[in-house]
């Protein structure tokens, strides 16, 4: 599986939810594109060679981990090249856009650097592949009204906490283990006590 980071993150702030998953069993993959400086043509083309490469690597489609804009660049790479993804989870991503953030002034400064190709509007849209939502009501980032699809039978859950600390969050741990276990498309596992 491939694991995509936040808006101004790294492979370095997915890590612990990277080496929960491997533990695991999982054969768990980083992005290796350095910060998260959102969609610009260059990093979505790369990652698409990335997703390319480990998919005829694991020799066949491979799941997608988002975090918040990690989220928006595995939705658009399930457009693009559903024949590669399994299946999407998203970690606290606004897809529904547009969404209220104490970011947005960033990304408004990053705006003129994304590619001007990317059809925003297609992201809150059902994908062609299964998925499953995390989010949480207590965000702190984003509004979490943006973090939920209205896909068939997508799976979506409030997992609690804060955004930043999706990645490290026990329950959204234990949910993305069980979706990776169950079959692609199966209703959302429920979550223990």
């Amino acid at each position: 599986m491939l694991v995509i980071p936040a808006f101004l993150t790294t492979d370095f702030t997915t890590k612990p939810l990277r080496r929960f998953l491997d533990r695991c069993g999982y054969r768990v993959f980083g992005w290796r594109l350095g910060i998260n400086w959102g969609p610009t043509a260059a990093r979505r083309l790369a990652l698409r060679a990335r997703l390319e490469a480990l998919a005829e690597r694991e020799g066949g489609p491979i799941s997608l981990v988002g975090v918040s804009l990690g989220g928006l660049l595995a939705r658009d790479l399930a457009y693009d090249r559903p024949q590669a993804v399994r299946q999407v989870i998203t970690l606290a991503s606004p897809f529904r856009l547009p969404t209220a953030s104490t970011l947005e002034p960033l990304f408004r400064l990053m705006a003129p650097f994304y590619d001007t190709d990317l059809d925003v509007a297609r992201l809150r849209r059902p994908l062609p592949v299964p998925a499953m939502a995390l989010y949480t009501r207590e965000d702190g980032i984003v509004a979490w009204q943006s973090c939920v699809g209205d896909e068939p039978g997508d799976g979506a859950a409030d997992v609690g906490g804060a955004h930043v600390t999706i990645c490290r969050n026990p329950a959204a741990l234990a949910l993305v283990a069980r979706r990776l276990a169950a079959a692609p498309g199966a209703p959302l596992p429920a979550r223990s006590a």
